[in-house]
């Protein structure tokens, strides 16, 4: 890519920021419906709006590697108002036709990655108060959402259902795609064709995709467990602990059907960041762990157990102690921590409060209804984590007490 000296607000390509759409709407809103008809009148995207200017966002503290990096698509702020129209339009469609899978829990209503991680861990908890054994494989894909095959999808999107001029509007949208990059000095590239995928950022995007994999569970065995969210797919199997090589052989066979599902719909699975992980009760595992085996395999491929993973922003661990989320938990708050204390001098204590409640806490909180079984101990952790954020504010030694500063913030 050749670049080209260009200087471009962060906005899409017509660098029109939201703000003075809203400010001109009673002018320009005649108008922009007019547009918007239009467009699903002749099941039409408008072509500008196809363009769009791409951002790496960091997926880790110290990139070293393109891999390490989040692609985001800036998109006109125009362009996202009609998607979200025809989102919410297929949304109802398909929700009150009962299309979704039961399990696809991403980017629908009353689902979250908390109510993902309950309805795992109940599960879990469940086969644990049976004596079973619970054998988890976490799926990662590679580049799933720059990978979507547009023509498959507008396949499995004719088999749901849709009519002619709703696929008719998909395909325009999703074809004549173009992106650049912007770089450092809000430099752009020149812009290059797009033959797959859905613009990461958008608001129809994330739909479709969840649409595009609706058919990834149909096959498996019914004794084969899945959870769905997003791009994220688990798959889990219990059995006896006596007969846990027969629940790996039937996991490595879900694995197997996965895999082929994968190749046929032109999505790559990241082996070395696919996991496996043992599930049950601390003899159980113990007793597992003695038995040396080490990986489960599939498709020529070995998967490596391991006693805990990051699962869709938790830490899960065999025996669902929760040590290692708390552990994980402390490591952010003293990484943030560090960070604001270099600058405390400078804030006042209405900012502090500020930091601590939009940085701090939501460390804390997120999907804590997961891990509310933690040990008292564990949960003395997270008190002193809590704490440490009350003497930031308040400037106060270790020494002092913080009760009545907690009781004053409420």
């Amino acid at each position: 890519m050749c670049y080209r000296s260009v200087i471009v607000p962060v906005t899409g390509v017509d660098r029109l920021p939201q703000s003075f759409i809203k400010s001109a709407f009673s002018i320009l809103g005649p108008f922009i419906r007019d547009i918007f008809n239009e467009s699903l009148r002749t099941s039409t995207f408008p072509e500008l709006w196809n363009q769009s200017i791409v951002i790496a966002l960091n997926k880790v503290p110290s990139p070293t590697s393109l891999s390490d990096f989040r692609p985001i698509s800036l998109l006109c702020f125009l362009s996202k108002i009609l998607e979200r129209l025809v989102h919410d339009q297929i949304s109802a469609y398909v929700e009150s036709e009962g299309l979704m899978d039961a399990l696809q829990t991403g980017f629908r209503a009353g689902h979250s990655t908390q109510t993902t991680l309950l309805k795992l861990t109940d599960d879990i908890r469940q086969g644990m108060d049976r004596r079973l054994v619970t054998a988890l494989l976490l799926f990662d894909f590679s580049k799933a959402f720059d990978s979507v095959c547009h023509e498959k999808l507008l396949v499995k999107l004719r088999s749901l259902g849709f009519k002619h001029g709703a696929l008719r509007w998909v395909a325009s949208y999703l074809s004549g795609r173009s992106q650049a990059v912007l770089g450092e000095g809000n430099n752009v590239t020149s812009f290059l064709p797009l033959n797959k995928g859905v613009p990461q950022g958008s608001v129809l995007g994330p739909l479709l995709f969840s649409l595009f994999v609706i058919d990834i569970a149909q096959g498996l065995d019914s004794g084969i467990r899945h959870i769905i969210y997003a791009d994220d797919l688990q798959i889990n199997v219990q059995g006896r602990f006596e007969d846990v090589r027969d629940t790996l052989a039937r996991l490595s066979e879900g694995a197997e059907h996965i895999s082929d599902w994968a190749v046929r719909n032109h999505l790559t699975l990241n082996i070395k960041k696919t996991k496996a992980m043992i599930f049950g009760t601390p003899v159980f595992v113990n007793r597992f762990n003695s038995l040396g085996i080490a990986s489960l395999d599939f498709c020529g491929s070995s998967v490596p157990f391991v006693s805990h993973a990051r699962n869709l922003g938790v830490v899960i661990d065999s025996k669902l102690n929760w040590k290692e989320h708390v552990a994980y938990i402390c490591k952010r708050v003293n990484t943030l921590m560090y960070r604001l204390n270099h600058f405390r001098r400078s804030t006042t204590i209405e900012l502090r409060k500020h930091l601590i409640q939009t940085l701090l806490f939501p460390l804390v909180d997120y999907c804590s209804v997961v891990y509310c079984n933690i040990s008292d101990e564990l949960n003395l952790v997270l008190q002193r984590v809590l704490n440490r954020g009350i003497r930031y504010i308040y400037g106060i030694q270790k020494c002092e007490r913080v009760t009545p500063l907690r009781r004053e913030l409420g």
